[in-house]
């Protein structure tokens, strides 16, 4: 049997030899039923976060209500269904408010139920409490749990900072720096014990809480000096290994304060200590913008040495891109060897989140001379930034570029463009 696929590319084909523009109308046409499972596989996708339809929850609360009716202990249905609800996850996905109400309202009748009972509340559960109010923006209450969990008890670091985010955020700086500090002295003579704990699952949770308490404190413009002192103990109470998450914001507060010199220092401090370098792009073309071209030798050398060739090729003929100097970054894009399009797409994404689609349409001309890259993929991305900024004409513009380099576009591309269409009709 003739495949629906091979059907389509055939008649396609035969319509780019009389006409180019009518491929991408035929194909429109023939991925309608695609588009339909597509929305249909969505819908099904969206509702998987939802944890009052999680199986999980439904046969606790099923066991639950068995024990009760029978007069049995619940205390062990009653302490799994708190970590249930109380999970992290539920605050990462696309649920609403009204979600994540109902789960504080189900959450507040198991504590009651505990009570009522004479059960125990363990600090492993008050810590999930912790957790559960630090993420519902609830700092009353975080703070009234965090005030009940045993002194000798071992919080995981990232609760921590991620309660004095809460902090910060509510403008009580001094409390939030305060609880930092407390933790470390808490913390002293287990740091290898702590290490342990720390490493073996959450040093994504403990990145992420770090730099969103960080860059919290920057947004407050507090002084440099008072940042760098809650790095310090953000390192030694989690004894996390310093990453770009954790590191970044200790150059962004000194590029936003247009600190070139102290932000390169910054830079190079990280770089020999750390061996990391982060924010290395923005810096290079700074530097490439204010001709200072010791000081993007220096970001230069230190990136090549702790990166390699291929990723400071990359990083410097982005920087030039967006000093508008396409010939200067082609002629590094064309002495690096080896590209990758894991790596090329990774710059496209950087240009994507800076909402800078002529750059990303010279940053993909510039890698013609790749071989085996993926360049619909490329196309698409740049059609996706387009239709994202609502600018239709651009993004019909790129699929006639695609045409004119006979580059097909993909049904993830003609469903991007028939998507747009139901959105303006």
């Amino acid at each position: 049997m003739i495949s629906l696929k091979t059907l389509t590319d055939g008649f396609c084909n035969a319509l780019r030899i009389t006409n180019k523009c009518h491929l991408l109308h035929s194909r429109l046409i023939s991925t309608t039923s695609c588009q339909q499972i597509y929305h249909e596989n969505r819908r099904k996708n969206v509702s998987k976060g939802n944890v009052f339809d999680s199986d999980v929850t439904q046969n606790l609360e099923n066991e639950l209500t068995r024990l009760k009716s029978c007069g049995e202990q619940t205390y062990e249905v009653l302490r799994k269904l708190l970590f249930q609800y109380c999970r992290r996850s539920h605050f990462l996905t696309t649920e609403g408010d009204d979600t994540n109400d109902k789960i504080a309202v189900r959450v507040k009748d198991i504590i009651n139920d505990l009570n009522n009972k004479n059960h125990l509340i363990s600090d492993a559960m008050m810590a999930s409490l912790l957790e559960f109010y630090t993420n519902s923006h609830d700092l009353q209450s975080a703070l009234d749990i965090k005030s009940k969990i045993t002194k000798t008890f071992s919080l995981d670091s990232f609760k921590v900072f991620n309660l004095a985010t809460l902090l910060v955020k509510n403008g009580r700086i001094d409390d939030a720096i305060e609880l930092i500090g407390d933790e470390k002295n808490r913390r002293f003579g287990r740091q290898i014990n702590r290490r342990i704990v720390e490493t073996k699952g959450f040093d994504k949770f403990t990145d992420q809480s770090i730099n969103r308490l960080l860059n919290a404190l920057i947004d407050k413009r507090l002084d440099t000096k008072v940042v760098k002192n809650v790095f310090y103990m953000c390192i030694e109470i989690s004894s996390a290994k310093v990453t770009k998450m954790i590191a970044g914001p200790l150059i962004k507060m000194h590029l936003i304060n247009k600190e070139y010199d102290k932000a390169l220092e910054e830079f190079v401090f990280i770089a020999d200590n750390y061996r990391v370098c982060t924010w290395s792009l923005e810096l290079m073309r700074i530097f490439i913008e204010l001709n200072q071209k010791t000081n993007l030798e220096t970001v230069i050398n230190k990136t090549l040495n702790i990166y390699g060739r291929n990723n400071t090729l990359l990083d410097l003929s982005a920087a030039y891109i967006y000093n508008g100097m396409t010939q200067e970054a082609r002629r590094h894009i064309d002495n690096a060897k080896g590209l990758t399009q894991e790596s090329i797409e990774f710059l496209c994404d950087k240009f994507v989140r800076d909402r800078k689609p002529q750059e990303l349409k010279r940053f993909i001309s510039i890698t013609s001379s790749i071989q085996g890259l993926d360049r619909e993929k490329l196309y698409r991305i740049l059609i996706q930034l387009y239709l994202q900024m609502n600018d239709r004409i651009s993004a019909d513009e790129v699929v006639n570029t695609m045409m004119t380099q006979l580059i097909d576009p993909t049904i993830e591309t003609l469903n991007l463009l028939k998507e747009q269409n139901q959105v303006s009709t």
